[in-house]
């Protein structure tokens, strides 16, 4: 059950970055980026959920704390950057830049993703 729930995770979450390629490349032009933004809140919502199952919701030690941590906080910074891409028009024009730095934050807290995942992996196969 551990295995398959945390490989679900992780394929979800990695399906969510999908919205990166769209954004980036002409890879996935012919997809409307709004429902590609949709996409993305549905996969990663579905992948939150998901760690919630894979950890019953103990966040663990060491290094799968870690893991847990920066997985909640990137997926909090994508709500804010979420919310914040949806009232931008309503904002003040000097907190209009607010949605640039939450998006950047966000993308800095998926970065050291890859890492600790694959020293969890290390851990729950090597060790």
């Amino acid at each position: 059950w551990k295995q398959v729930s945390g490989y679900s995770v992780a394929g979800l979450a990695a399906l969510s970055v999908l919205i990166s390629l769209r954004k980036r490349t002409r890879l996935l032009n012919w997809i409307n980026f709004s429902w590609m933004q949709l996409v993305h809140i549905l996969l990663a919502t579905a992948s939150l959920a998901g760690l919630l199952l894979h950890t019953g919701s103990n966040p663990g030690h060491n290094l799968n704390f870690l893991l847990f941590v920066v997985f909640v906080v990137a997926c909090a910074t994508g709500a804010a950057t979420g919310i914040l891409t949806g009232i931008e028009q309503q904002l003040p024009v000097s907190w209009r830049s607010t949605r640039r730095l939450a998006t950047w934050l966000h993308v800095l807290c998926l970065w050291p993703l890859p890492v600790l995942l694959t020293f969890h992996l290390v851990a729950v196969y090597v060790l």
